[in-house]
């Protein structure tokens, strides 16, 4: 089957699925869950031979006997399509009741990826969705970062921060806090216009010229409103209030429209466009949202670099979907990044535009500043 760029499959043993690596450097196993065997295998060894810890099963049950059993499961890798209970169904099951000091991050992938997929993904919380067909660097990244992602907050939940001493309250940490939970669930547009109502003044109060807070609060205060007009168009978006822009572009137009975005900042880029020999004359896309998306990536990574950094953009198109891939990356080797507030919340608005436009997109920090999003488009 000709699915990841990998190697021979590895022998794999009983009814769950036995240990094939050395543990990585997070101490977490990722549990394999595929009812077909050939499929199973090859993504177990693509990952075991990058030094992961992999288990295996070939069924949902199987899959939530094995997660009681073991503690160290730290990602969950499923198919979607399955038997008796598919991808989805086995995430919510794994996810439902899990205390954060067993916190567990899902990757879902399928043979074939659709925006409602995408959709369905965010909605449960899975920490990415990828198609059979990925890359085996891609597949390792992916996964990797789930690992990380559960390995800390799993830290997290068993060494919670010291108390800080009495003092000052810090409100933009706290609206920031009540914002990034507001994003990552689905709450319909009415229920979010009350809770912005109530982040607003305050927020607002923040920023006036004669307030007590100071320079950072009010730069944090004036880039949370923003994030917080970007959360209730999403959700008016989402409900139908605000209709999309869906119009026919052509492959060149959507280049043009993504360069635009990064010129807007200033970023210095270079592009690649590639066509195969079936690619549509035009697609049925919503650039302005799009470029949206683009722009709230591109705002994090420069605001975690310090506005030095440069970026590589190519759009591969064929005759079913339009491929994007957009890495922002230090202007300099050796850069120092430094952490932006707001990063989760950022990439999490940005996909949910993206899928609420008929696409999906997936974006992860790199370890050196900068991130690196993929964003996958069909010709609707």
């Amino acid at each position: 089957m000709n699915m990841l760029h990998g190697t021979a499959a590895a022998p794999t043993a009983d009814l769950m699925g036995d240990l094939l690596s050395r543990p990585d450097q997070t101490g977490l196993s990722v549990l394999i869950v595929d009812d077909e065997p050939d499929v199973r295998d090859e993504l177990a060894d693509t990952l075991a031979r990058r030094d992961l810890s992999v288990l295996t099963a070939g069924s949902a049950a199987d899959a939530l006997r094995l997660l009681a059993a073991r503690p160290d499961v730290g990602a969950l890798l499923a198919d979607i399509r399955m038997p008796n209970q598919d991808g989805f169904e086995l995430a919510q099951a794994a996810l439902a009741g899990r205390d954060a000091v067993d916190a567990l991050e899902v990757v879902l992938i399928t043979g074939y990826a659709s925006p409602a997929h995408g959709m369905a993904a965010e909605r449960i919380g899975a920490y990415g969705l990828l198609p059979k067909h990925t890359r085996a660097a891609e597949l390792h990244a992916l996964v990797n970062g789930a690992l990380t992602s559960a390995a800390n907050r799993r830290r997290a939940a068993l060494h919670p921060p010291a108390p800080q001493p009495a003092g000052p309250s810090n409100p933009v940490a706290a609206a920031e806090a009540l914002l990034l939970t507001l994003a990552t669930r689905s709450i319909d547009a009415e229920t979010l216009a009350t809770f912005s109502r109530q982040l607003r003044d305050p927020l607002a109060a923040l920023v006036a010229p004669n307030g007590l807070a100071s320079p950072a609060q009010r730069a944090g205060a004036r880039r949370l409103l923003g994030l917080l007009d970007e959360l209730r168009n999403l959700a008016d978006l989402e409900d139908g209030r605000i209709r999309t822009a869906i119009a026919p572009l052509s492959a060149h137009a959507l280049m043009g429209g993504l360069t635009r975005t990064l010129d807007a900042f200033e970023l210095p880029h270079r592009r690649r466009l590639t066509l195969q020999p079936d690619a549509t004359p035009a697609f049925r896309l919503d650039l302005p949202h799009l470029c949206r998306a683009i722009e709230l990536l591109a705002r994090h990574a420069l605001g975690d670099l310090g506005g030095r950094a440069t970026a590589d953009l190519s759009l591969d198109a064929d005759g079913s979907e339009a491929r994007i891939e957009l890495c922002i990356r230090p202007a300099a080797p050796g850069a120092t990044a430094a952490q932006q507030a707001g990063a989760d919340l950022s990439i999490t608005l940005a996909r949910r535009l993206v899928a609420a436009v008929g696409g999906r997109l997936d974006a992860w920090s790199l370890a050196e500043g900068g991130l690196r999003a993929r964003l996958t488009l069909g010709n609707a």
